[in-house]
């Protein structure tokens, strides 16, 4: 690690072009300072070709091409709420949003980015999912964070 800032970067556990895209270009531009949660397998050059092969186009460009860091994924949630990280990401919110509820009203003064590239034609928490659950009428709707 540099010393310099350090952003938690919430995955999905499928590809997804836009998300896997933009941690591929953050991992090249800022390398260990960023913390991809759960670890993105793809990737890295480690990734195996089997797991390529299960991707459409066989993940064409985009992965297998980072070389592999090892770094602590541990207790991320605890870190979170201790401070530890100077920005949190969350890459696909329409996947990631369980994510958003275990850490909300933990993020302190750190900030938020939501991202939602889902091919949906409403943002959330108003996709159909989430109407069609009563419960999930209370989700958070991620107001006070930049939404992309």
């Amino acid at each position: 690690m540099t010393g310099e800032h350090r952003i938690l970067f919430f995955t999905s556990n499928c590809e997804d072009f836009l998300s896997d895209g933009l941690l591929h270009g953050l991992r090249s531009l800022l390398g260990e300072a960023v913390v991809d949660f759960p670890k993105n397998e793809l990737i890295y050059q480690t990734a195996s070709d089997a797991a390529r092969a299960r991707c459409h186009g066989r993940g064409f460009t985009l992965y297998g091409l980072l070389p592999d860091i090892a770094m602590d994924r541990s207790h991320i949630f605890e870190k979170v709420a201790a401070g530890e990280f100077d920005m949190v990401v969350f890459s696909d919110i329409q996947r990631q949003f369980g994510y958003l509820l275990q850490l909300w009203g933990r993020f302190g003064t750190t900030p938020v980015a939501i991202v939602d590239g889902t091919d949906a034609s409403r943002p959330y928490p108003y996709s159909g999912r989430f109407l069609r659950i009563p419960s999930l009428a209370l989700v958070p709707r991620c107001r006070q964070f930049p939404y992309f």
